[in-house]
């Protein structure tokens, strides 16, 4: 990394991580998060599902993109929900 970097590619694990140590940090230096493969759902993924729900409630601003094959909106509209969500996700 440095300071020119756009795009951080990371693992779930790692993401997680940096989550708890840095959040805002790392927020503010990237506005969009990019969960791929969320179906396949691992205690990382969980977690930071979680992280995000209560992250959105707080930062707005911040774009999440959760991407898989197999996607449920509906299950992911409830899960997030809130009244912001629906500008977001297709019904």
């Amino acid at each position: 990394m440095n300071p020119e970097t756009k795009i951080l590619y990371m693992t779930n694990g790692i993401f997680l991580q940096r989550l708890i140590h840095s959040c805002r940090e790392l927020l503010q230096e990237y506005p969009f998060v990019v969960l791929a493969e969320v179906h396949e759902r691992d205690i990382d993924t969980a977690f930071i599902l979680l992280a995000l729900m209560h992250i959105l409630r707080n930062y707005p601003e911040i774009r999440v993109v959760l991407m898989s094959a197999t996607l449920d909106n509906n299950l992911f509209k409830q899960y997030f929900a809130g009244d912001h969500i629906d500008r977001f996700l297709n019904k």
